[in-house]
């Protein structure tokens, strides 16, 4: 007896799109590392000089990662309460970490302790730090009592306190050029222009959510803002007048960060989307899976690596050209900070990471000659050898032979029971693989028999698929063949149930509509036939300059 030949499914070439070159270089950006934390990180916050450094929160602990190795440099556990917000100085050397409570510490990211920390600002959580401008001394904490305050650093005093929002604040932008201008947002449903000189607001930003992220784009006269799943541009110089709104993320969106060259916009949100803007005019560039919801997202000074936090308690790393060109660079043996001459592949790379190898070098593998050494008859060890026996030059090896796990219906059909071969067909929810099912029960003439002696319950199934594919041009034949006998089965009695008659009714009013659209069409081709045949000049042939009837 011959082997059962599975069923073929006849699946059409999928409807390829052309990717962008914007679109091809995010693509790029492949997982690299995924760091794992106790708690949900919520900020990550980058150096910006070198050695590049990356701060994560994670409730009561802050942990500093090194760039590009994404090694853990040191945990810094000093503090009492869960910590909201991170921010880097400029220069890499301060990091400001606001707490549950209001306090916002100075650390040094080379020393486990706090340097200094700054109470009396906020009375609840701060969930917002930014440097002001250029400058080192001044650092700006935005709280859930709706205050902003500005601390001289040098001082450990509150220099300047910003009063206005009515609610949480969420975010804090500076300028660069200019330290006494400062963006805020929070779930007032505002994002404010403050001026740290006079105390006071220069311009309110209404909007229809909470406003989650809030970025100070180039030259300081556009303004960026997150709110629900939209994200909006305002020119300032206009009065803050909305010059570009969109509404890409299907939820909130968390997180905007810009470019190096300063003319790309990312926003990220909890969708699991990365979204990417053109600064010129605004519109979508390219969309990137994330996969979990992202809580914060920020670009390396490079553009070489994308940090992504996400609600799962998991960072991702992604560096842009994981393949031929990162291993052209250095690949994961830089990675793992290892030289580029050393050739490390990823395996040898993460045992040297794994179990303490010297970097610069691979331990090279133990040679076959040597696998058996010391290995007496009578133990467990001899009794195991040769399992991992690999093969010599000129060695004729038998192959094992694999049988082919068949789907339900092919088993169904290979046992010729062909109602429950469409039944196990229905259930894929793929219309490709029940019309290959039908076109098989067809050539067994067996296609009467799957279809006769069913209740109520197992027709559902069957008018469901064709109500939904009818009027589809790649089963239509198909599907007109099994409406045709189905009719032909069961009479006005088989369809008392009020699913299977509204599943018929529906069915009915997609043919209906369907030969509508083709009698329609009919008579489109007729009138642009008639046109082209009176645009034809009188004893014009086929071979003249003029247009010819079109044969439809």
């Amino acid at each position: 007896m011959g082997d059962y030949v599975p069923v073929p499914i006849r699946r059409l070439p999928a409807v390829g799109r052309e990717l962008t070159p914007e679109a091809r270089y995010w693509r790029k950006f492949k997982p690299v590392v995924t760091l794992k934390h106790l708690a949900t990180p919520t900020t990550i916050a980058l150096s910006s000089s070198s050695p590049h450094q990356f701060a994560v929160n994670a409730s009561m602990h802050v942990t500093i990662y090194d760039l590009p190795s994404c090694r853990e440099a040191r945990t810094l556990n000093c503090f009492k309460s869960p910590v909201h917000s991170l921010a880097f100085r400029r220069d890499g050397l301060l990091l400001g970490a606001g707490d549950d409570v209001g306090d916002v510490h100075l650390l040094q990211p080379t020393k486990r302790t706090a340097l200094a920390i700054m109470k009396g600002g906020h009375t609840r959580a701060v969930h917002a730090l930014a440097w002001a401008g250029d400058s080192t001394q001044h650092l700006a904490s935005g709280a859930d009592d709706g205050q902003i305050v500005v601390w001289d650093v040098g001082a450990r005093a509150v220099r300047t306190r910003l009063a206005g929002h009515t609610d949480r604040i969420r975010a804090l932008s500076g300028y660069e050029a200019e330290s006494a201008l400062l963006a805020s947002c929070g779930h007032d449903h505002t994002a404010r222009l403050w001026d740290a000189r006079s105390g006071k607001a220069v311009m309110t930003l209404q909007h229809a959510h909470p406003v989650e992220a809030v970025l100070v784009l180039p030259g300081g006269a556009l303004v960026a803002t997150a709110a629900g799943n939209g994200v909006h541009v305002w020119d300032l110089v206009a009065g803050g007048r909305a010059v570009a709104s969109s509404a890409n993320h299907a939820k909130t969106v968390m997180a905007l960060c810009l470019t190096a060259d300063r003319r790309s916009l990312l926003s990220a949100g909890l969708d699991g989307q990365l979204k990417v803007y053109d600064v010129g005019d605004f519109n979508v560039q390219a969309s990137t899976r994330l996969g979990a919801p992202c809580l914060a997202a920020i670009l390396t000074p490079a553009d070489t690596h994308l940090l992504t936090a996400h609600s799962d308690t998991s960072v991702v790393v992604r560096r842009r050209g994981v393949g031929a060109s990162a291993g052209a660079a250095g690949g994961d043996g830089a990675l793992l900070g290892l030289p580029a001459s050393t050739g490390v592949t990823p395996g040898a790379a993460e045992r040297l990471a794994g179990f303490g190898g010297v970097p610069g070098a691979v331990v090279p593998p133990r040679a076959r000659s040597e696998q058996h050494l010391g290995t007496n008859p009578g133990t467990y060890r001899y009794f195991l050898r040769g399992g991992r026996h690999l093969p010599a030059q000129g060695d004729f090896v038998v192959g094992a032979r694999k049988e082919a796990r068949l789907a339900p219906y092919d088993r169904s059909l290979r046992k010729f029971r062909y109602k429950e071969a469409l039944d196990e067909a229905l259930k894929a929810h793929e219309p490709a693989i029940v019309a290959a099912v039908i076109e098989e029960l067809v050539q067994r003439g067996g296609l009467r028999l799957a279809l006769s002696s069913r209740d109520d319950l197992s027709l559902e199934p069957m008018l469901r698929f064709l109500a939904r594919n009818v009027a589809s041009p790649n089963l239509a034949r198909t599907c007109a063949r099994v409406a045709n006998l189905l009719l032909e089965l069961y009479d006005e009695s088989a369809w008392g149930s009020e699913m299977n008659s509204s599943l018929l009714l529906r069915l009915r009013h997609v043919i209906e509509q369907e030969l509508a659209s083709q009698q329609a069409l009919t008579r489109l081709a007729g009138a642009i036939e008639a046109l082209v045949a009176n645009a034809t000049p009188t004893g014009a042939g086929p071979s003249g300059n003029s247009l010819a009837p079109l044969s439809m």
